[in-house]
């Protein structure tokens, strides 16, 4: 091997100086023979301050596995690399990334190490922290029972970020398919055409999508998802991310919300129905005791004229409520001014008895497709509220148009009244579940479940009220889109 010159050396050594990293070179007891610029940067330590001292007590390097396991590797591959934590001049912790190799004098014999380190504590924090970060995001998805996926447009193929089969105690990889084909069997049949649609639409570049559906599980019982998802255009192939949520828990509370509120509305139409069944009762009740006194025959016709008009009044008010009682479990034509006569008639006795009168203003049938049970539970309470703020009689108004909004095209439904108003500090509680003002009769969840039950049609529940004279009273405004369902 040839020997370098002096002058070869200088500048060998220049050269070394012009690097960035800090550049040491090490001896087999330890001791630093050169230390660059670089080094000088780096560690706050001159040349002169350096050389000549053991460097990894100069620099309390710590490292990640024993030194003498590094010195033997290096030996061996004839090159490490790793990480170490130096302490610089000033006392800062500085990550390193390190590379050593062997050194040879001209005669091949091993006499130290050379060192090569960059500054890589920031890369290191960054890492650290992101680490950190997933790990909270975890422990935030086991605790809400949520993951994050990713869809490969290309492959097919489907990862998460943790096995969903821990989520429902189920033994680990039961419910870990990587093919979308296999996770898309899992979902119920009558939802899969809503994950298709959100992953369609997130795949032609729309904003974010999102879905409500089933999946089902081994034990054959059913959980609610919601997945939300977005397109990411910068990689090729193309990928949909998104995460998903159980919210079985949700959609339990709220069928049960919509039960309770039924079972209100059940009861409320239960006290009409009595009230209007009473008064032909007692009409038939006087025309039999009438008949029993043996009227003059000329009377008689009149009399049984009389007791089958209320009959025929009964049997109206039974078929008006079956109707009302009858839902379709399945979203169905509904013609908005039939349901609405059908739902007024119901309490056209009890307007009568308030001295209430009813105004309508039909322009249009109105017709959509929806849950007819749904609509007559929404007409029902805000006709029945209207109702009850009349105590000492009005007029009731019930208006329905062709409307737009937002671009859609749909119906305006309005009831109004010209009762006392409502009050600024009940106003802004109104549509809160559990409050209400009727202490013995009210369940509190009219009015919550009638702006829920017109949030799922994607329509729109408005509120204007009055309490000042002379124009005192109450007007609640539906918007329901012509393609409701």
């Amino acid at each position: 091997m040839r020997k370098w010159s002096e002058q070869e050396a200088v500048e060998y050594a220049n050269l070394l100086h012009l690097a960035n990293d800090a550049i040491l070179v090490i001896d087999l007891a330890g001791i630093i023979e050169f230390w660059n610029r670089g080094a000088e940067r780096l560690y706050g330590y001159t040349s002169g301050e350096a050389l000549n001292r053991c460097a990894h007590e100069l620099l309390k390097t710590s490292f990640p596995v024993p030194l003498d396991d590094i010195l033997g590797w290096t030996r061996r591959a004839h090159e490490w690399n790793g990480e170490l934590v130096h302490t610089a001049k000033d006392g800062r912790r500085i990550v390193v990334s390190s590379r050593w190799s062997p050194r040879y004098n001209t005669n091949g014999e091993l006499v130290g190490t050379f060192e090569i380190n960059r500054d890589v504590t920031w890369q290191r924090a960054a890492r650290d922290a992101l680490v950190a970060a997933e790990e909270r995001l975890q422990l935030a998805h086991v605790a809400a029972r949520a993951w994050w996926w990713e869809y490969n447009l290309g492959t097919g193929k489907l990862s998460r970020s943790r096995d969903v089969s821990e989520i429902y105690g189920l033994p680990p990889g039961t419910l870990q398919p990587n093919d979308f084909e296999q996770a898309r069997g899992m979902v119920h049949a009558e939802d899969r055409h809503k994950l298709d649609d959100m992953l369609r639409a997130a795949s032609q570049g729309f904003t974010e999508r999102e879905a409500e559906f089933r999946i089902l599980l081994p034990d054959g019982s059913t959980r609610w998802i919601l997945s939300r998802g977005r397109l990411l255009s910068n990689q090729e192939p193309p990928v949909v991310v998104g995460i998903a949520v159980d919210i079985t828990e949700r959609k339990r509370s709220e069928e049960m919300r919509q039960r309770t509120e039924q079972l209100a509305t059940l009861g409320r139409l239960a006290a009409t129905v009595a009230h209007e069944i009473n008064n032909p009762l007692e009409a038939i009740s006087n025309v039999l005791h009438l008949l029993k006194g043996r009227p003059a025959e000329r009377d008689i016709d009149g009399l049984i004229d009389m007791g089958q008009q209320e009959v025929r009044r009964i049997a109206e008010i039974a078929s008006a409520t079956l109707r009302f009682a009858r839902e379709a479990p399945q979203p169905a034509k509904v013609t908005l001014s039939e349901m609405l006569e059908g739902v007024t008639s119901i309490f056209a006795g009890r307007f009568r008895s308030r001295g209430i009168s009813l105004e309508t203003r039909f322009t249009t049938r109105g017709e959509l497709v929806a849950s007819p049970g749904e609509l007559r539970q929404i007409f029902a309470n805000l006709i029945g509220n209207a109702m009850e703020a009349m105590e000492n009689g009005g007029t009731l108004k019930i208006h329905l148009h062709e409307a737009r909004r937002d671009g859609k095209r749909g119906y305006r439904i309005t009831i109004s009244d010209n009762g006392p108003g409502i009050p600024a500090d009940v106003r802004t509680r109104i549509f809160e579940p559990f409050f209400t003002t009727k202490a013995e009769s009210g369940t509190g969840l009219g009015l919550y479940v009638v702006r829920e039950l017109v949030a799922t049609y994607e329509g729109r529940l408005q509120l204007r009220t009055t309490t000042g004279a002379p124009h005192h009273g109450t007007t609640f405004s539906i918007f329901l889109p012509a393609c409701a369902k």
